[in-house]
């Protein structure tokens, strides 16, 4: 079964360790440390690893020699007690498949840390009970010279440890969802979810191998307790569920009887059925619920488009900047050249030449405003703006469904307002029916005693 694991670590030089060490160690590669000069080699290891290095647009070449960028790293660092590294291990539903995994893995860390300037040094390990992955990360951020001089500290923010776990868990369920699985992963703990399970302890590749050879740990032993509780609980649960769905059900009932009382047609009433089942947990929804669930829905669908918009906007902005650095540096190539002779030229002489180098300077500053209100400066500028783009359009197949399910979902709410108005109209015209069968009523009474006032008159006058 799917199952949510998460273990975040930072490895650094006060506990004794060395990013080339770790990086050898999860990639299974010998890898020298220039710093200290030991020999880091483990390519006698077993078991089927594979290794991927991820870095941002921009980030130099060399990133992608593991020695040479953990060497990089631990070249950075100057304190004695420095952190070098970040180290994510993340464990794999076994119910998708080794594509899959690694497409979920690439994805994860190209959004959450790529992105955002990391090199990651991603090592996935297939084992065959136990598939996981060894995401190692750097502590600074990267550009076109190297690491920065300063470390991000906003990376080691409670609020980025939790977005990340939770991320996990987006992109996971969305790769199960997309498999057609049902399964799905929690991110929060089991107190947080409001369930009364007790959590197992991780054993650890000891005492996993103990316990299949058939020898009983202390861990295992306390595990198997747990779970023997946990199935108890689970029972206790779903017997809950069972009533919370029966008693839910015959709220349905009694909702769909008053409304065909009311009114409405079976189609309607089952439509608004669906709507609270699908969208409000059940609960009875007004015709200012719906219309609030269209609003909220719109106003999702508007950020979709939003987002899919952007890609337009920002291939137009990159494909006008790189014209304007072209035009940019043509024109300060011609400025330069009309700066010598304006220098030499006698300034009785120089009228055309001045002309020419005053264009050449119209020319650059024409283009340095453009490329300002642009947002590009140089060529790394356009590089991040081109990487931005990449993500987008890695993107774009997702949103552009998310985007149809939304605008069913609209057609969906959109029908259930009119079966609102359509019952109004019904419950309308019952009444003005009622209203007009009193009036005959009363006319008829009106014509009963007229023609019994008459009679009575006519009886006076014999």
């Amino acid at each position: 079964m799917a199952i949510y694991y998460m273990n975040v670590k930072v490895i650094g030089r006060s506990a004794g360790r060395t990013a080339t060490g770790a990086a050898a160690y999860r990639a299974g590669e010998r890898i020298v440390d220039e710093r200290t000069g030991q020999v880091f080699d483990y390519t006698r290891r077993r078991g089927e690893i594979e290794t991927e290095i991820l870095a941002p647009h921009g980030a130099p070449d060399w990133v992608q020699e593991r020695s040479r960028l953990w060497n990089e790293v631990e070249r950075a660092e100057r304190r004695g007690d420095a952190q070098v590294a970040r180290e994510i291990v993340v464990a794999f539903p076994n119910e998708l498949g080794a594509e899959q995994q690694r497409e979920l893995v690439r994805n994860y860390v190209r959004e959450e840390f790529v992105s955002k300037g990391m090199v990651a040094d991603v090592a996935i390990h297939r084992n065959p009970n136990n598939p996981h992955a060894h995401i190692m990360l750097t502590m600074r951020e990267i550009g076109p010279e190297g690491f920065s001089a300063k470390k991000n500290r906003e990376w080691n923010r409670p609020e980025a440890l939790e977005r990340w776990r939770e991320s996990w868990a987006e992109h996971t369920n969305r790769e199960l969802a997309r498999d057609g699985r049902e399964e799905r992963i929690d991110h929060r703990s089991l107190a947080e979810q409001g369930l009364e399970r007790a959590p197992q302890v991780h054993l650890g590749p000891h005492a996993s191998a103990l316990e299949r050879r058939g020898i009983s740990t202390e861990k295992g032993d306390h595990n198997r307790l747990v779970a023997e509780h946990n199935a108890v609980v689970i029972d206790l649960e779903k017997a809950r569920n069972e009533r919370q769905a029966l008693a839910m059900e015959k709220a349905a009932d009694e909702r769909y009887a008053r409304r065909m009382g009311a009114g409405w047609t079976s189609d309607d009433a089952k439509l608004l059925a669906y709507l609270e089942s699908e969208h409000a947990g059940g609960a009875e929804l007004t015709q200012q619920g719906v219309r609030n669930l269209c609003e909220e829905q719109q106003e999702v669908l508007n950020g979709v488009q939003r987002r899919i918009d952007q890609a337009a906007v920002l291939d137009n902005t990159i494909r006008e900047a790189e014209r304007e650095l072209h035009l940019h540096r043509a024109a300060q190539s011609e400025l330069r050249n009309h700066e010598t002779p304006l220098a030499s030229v006698k300034r009785w002489f120089s009228q055309s030449a001045k002309e020419a180098y005053q264009e050449a300077q119209w020319k650059v500053k024409s283009s340095e405003r453009t490329l300002q209100h642009l947002g590009v400066h140089s060529d790394a500028d356009l590089d991040q703006r081109r990487g931005q783009l990449a993500s987008l359009r890695a993107e774009l197949p997702e949103l552009r469904q998310r985007a149809e399910t939304i605008k069913g979902t609209l057609g969906i709410l959109e029908k259930g307002l009119k079966g609102f108005e359509r019952a109004a109209d019904r419950q309308r015209q019952a009444r003005e029916r009622e209203q007009l069968e009193r009036d005959r009523a009363m006319m008829r009474e009106y014509e009963r005693r007229f023609e019994r006032d008459r009679g009575r008159d006519s009886g006076r006058g014999r």
